[in-house]
């Protein structure tokens, strides 16, 4: 939110720039008048020089030759022409007595200089009177008596009038030269003043340009609080609410309002039930509330879950805060829906391993019984015999409905990345986690993706730390747990993931191990049973395998293997379409099994056919000539593997049968009357096809001319 231009900075910039306008201003004018009387004084110099130059040269024509003296010399010397020389004389007399007033008057500071060349000039024209009276004509006789010592007069007059000019043509060019640099300043004083006033009518035009977007963004902002989700609000010193928005209207009505009882009270009359440290009483009373979520009972006897977040105005003494309340009670509900959506999810892959083993069990108690019930036992055997198959099918009708709950808590197949499952682990680590018992899920590495359900490999995940937790609690250890992901190879050329779980407790017992290599762990040591079985069926469900070890140093580690995500087809297309080059007979409800084992043989040549229901592989049996039947022994139906195998040595009594199954420990005693070959899914895929390859061998090209011939 930007806020309006106020403060001291603004002021300060107004401040300095107006004194520099004023100071420069002051400058200019001060500059600007000395100038101008500098220019007067030089006009007045300049009219003082040229009147001394036309004064000194009137001197010097009425001085000089044909002048003042030279007629006066000439009157001496040329008696028949004294007259008119006179005349001259007295010519040039009145000029000079008139060129003496005119230097009295411009050159006061000659008086002296000008009383003497009067006094020479009165003493000369006393002489020309008397040379104009006299009868004398004889130079020799006249000269003695008229002459005057005029030179030192008139060469001082002329040279103080020539050294005066000199002066002032000196103190000219000193005030041309000040009126310059008075001008220079006069000009610097000018630039700077209009620099510095363009320089504020900028910055004022900014500041109201900064101001009205200052004013806009206020207004957005203003109508963003008043449409934003959560309810805002802004304390006073006081502890009572300045500013709120309409969420906070709508969410607490009058109780904000300003009353006679402190908000605090009333918060706690409306609220009964909250206690000193709850994050709503905090909150308004200004201390610092970080995000935290409660549970609140309103008037209306509405439950809401607030998450509140507080933070103190620390730039105000007084105290105040702002505080904004939102509603996540969806969210929350939501949240607590998927919880529980997942848990029925991780039920149902309990229930579905535990349908799996309980019709595995059945199976072979019941194939047990009857051939006891072929061999002639007497007595009562017999009808005991006919209990305990009665018996079997009441619990294959309870297995029945614990699968059809298991199936409605099936999650749906789907293409999803590793990351979200570790970030989901991530966030309820912390519930998990207990006492000094360190949970660290680590980041998955770009592009992990997989195929197969994100909620059955997160109760994986969860199952294995919890019992990690679990034997660390046991042996009385504090420790950490690891979870991390690797991209590793899950068969030659196959690319997968492994999910690790590591921690540094006790480790496994060498019991647990060795059962894990042959099949899925065993679930006779207590405290790992269920939950390894769950990640075991996980695991196989996906089209991996789970593996258990202890590390060099000291406790376990569980890798899950699963392969990575490879294929641009839909998920879920059906494979009913019937394929005349397909040699093998996939079986299994599983279609990422199935699809592992189809990219296997295509990898060494060989097409395969997929069914994914007892129905429709028997159904291809009867239309389709095989080399190789591959079934799993317990495919979720009323008809199981055992089914499949007895069809096909019926129907292609040559074709080879193989029995996948995740327990293979019970399909052997099951299947002991069946000429089959019994492998574990996970850890013995890579045997199950290089003994593929081998049973094919030995088999020619499939012949669906002769098969169809057979079959007319």
């Amino acid at each position: 939110m930007m806020a309006a231009p106020t403060g001291r900075k603004p002021t300060y910039v107004w401040g300095v720039g107006l004194l520099w306008i004023s100071v420069f201003t002051c400058i200019l004018f001060f500059t600007g008048f000395t100038a101008l009387n500098i220019l007067h004084r030089q006009q007045a110099f300049q009219q003082k020089i040229v009147q001394a130059d036309i004064i000194l040269v009137r001197l010097n024509n009425q001085l000089g030759y044909g002048g003042f003296i030279h007629n006066f010399k000439n009157a001496v010397l040329r008696p028949d022409e004294k007259d008119r020389y006179l005349d001259a004389f007295g010519q040039n007399a009145l000029a000079i007595k008139a060129l003496i007033e005119q230097t009295e008057q411009h050159f006061p500071d000659l008086t002296n200089e000008i009383k003497n060349l009067g006094e020479t000039l009165n003493e000369y024209t006393e002489n020309a009177e008397f040379l104009r009276q006299t009868e004398l004509r004889q130079p020799l006789d006249i000269d003695p008596i008229v002459r005057v010592n005029d030179d030192f007069a008139v060469q001082a007059l002329l040279n103080l009038l020539q050294s005066n000019r000199d002066q002032m043509t000196e103190t000219l060019s000193q005030m041309e030269s000040r009126k310059i640099v008075l001008s220079v300043g006069a000009a610097i004083s000018f630039i700077s003043a209009i620099t510095a006033t363009a320089g504020l009518l900028i910055y004022a035009r900014n500041r109201s340009r900064i101001f009205r977007a200052a004013v806009e963004e206020n207004r957005r902002t203003s109508e963003m609080i008043e449409d934003v989700g959560g309810a805002i609000f802004k304390l006073g010193s006081d502890g009572e609410v300045e500013v709120t928005n309409r969420k906070g209207r709508a969410m607490f009505g009058a109780l904000i309002e300003r009353q006679s009882v402190p908000l605090v009270d009333r918060m706690l009359e409306t609220f009964p039930e909250i206690a000193l440290d709850d994050p709503l009483l905090r909150a308004f009373l200004g201390r610092k509330v970080d995000s935290e979520i409660s549970l609140y009972t309103f008037p209306d006897q509405s439950q809401r879950y607030l998450r509140i977040f507080s933070a103190p105005l620390s730039n105000q003494n007084q105290g105040g805060a702002v505080i904004e309340i939102t509603d996540v009670t969806q969210n929350m509900v939501a949240e607590k829906l998927e919880d529980q959506n997942r848990n029925i999810l991780v039920l149902g892959q309990v229930a579905r391993s535990v349908v799996h083993d309980v019709r595995n069990v059945n199976a072979t108690l019941r194939f047990t019984l009857e051939r006891l019930k072929g061999q002639d036992l007497g007595g009562s055997t017999p009808a005991l015999i006919t209990n305990a198959l009665s018996a079997l099918s009441v619990s294959d009708k309870l297995a029945k409905r614990l699968l059809d709950f298991a199936t409605a808590g099936r999650d749906e197949v789907t293409n999803f990345e590793a990351s979200d499952v570790l970030t989901m682990l991530r966030s309820l680590s912390d519930g998990i986690a207990q006492d000094q018992i360190l949970i660290d899920v680590r980041k998955a590495p770009a592009g992990a993706r997989l195929t197969g359900s994100p909620n059955a490999v997160l109760a994986a995940l969860i199952n294995l730390v919890v019992n990690a937790r679990n034997a660390l609690v046991a042996a009385g250890q504090d420790g950490q747990i690891t979870v991390h992901l690797d991209s590793e190879e899950l068969h030659p050329s196959i690319p997968g993931w492994v999910f690790r779980v590591t921690d540094t407790g006790p480790g496994f017992p060498q019991e647990i191990i060795a059962g894990s290599r042959s099949s899925a762990p065993t679930r006779s040591a207590e405290g790992y049973g269920l939950g390894l079985s769950i990640v075991h069926s996980v695991a196989v469900d996906m089209g991996g395998y789970v593996q258990l070890s202890n590390r060099a140093g000291r406790g376990a580690e569980v890798s899950i293997h699963l392969p990575a995500h490879h294929s641009a087809e839909p998920l879920m297309q059906t494979a009913q379409t019937l394929h005349a080059s397909a040699r093998v007979l996939l079986v299994d409800d599983s279609m990422m099994v199935t699809r592992l084992l189809e990219r296997q043989f295509a990898k060494i040549g060989i097409a395969t056919h997929q069914s994914h229901s007892a129905k429709a592989a028997l159904l291809s049996l009867q239309t389709h000539q095989y080399d190789l039947v591959i079934t799993d022994y317990d495919l979720g139906e009323e008809q199981s593997g055992k089914d499949i195998a007895a069809a096909t040595h019926e129907l292609q009594p040559d074709v080879p049968v193989i029995v996948f199954t995740k327990t293979p420990e019970w399909a052997t005693e099951a299947f002991a009357h069946l000429n089959v070959e019994i492998f574990g899914k996970g850890n013995q895929t890579e045997t199950l096809i290089s003994r593929a390859k081998s049973l094919l061998a030995r088999s020619p090209e499939p012949a669906d001319a002769a098969f169809s011939t057979k079959n007319q």
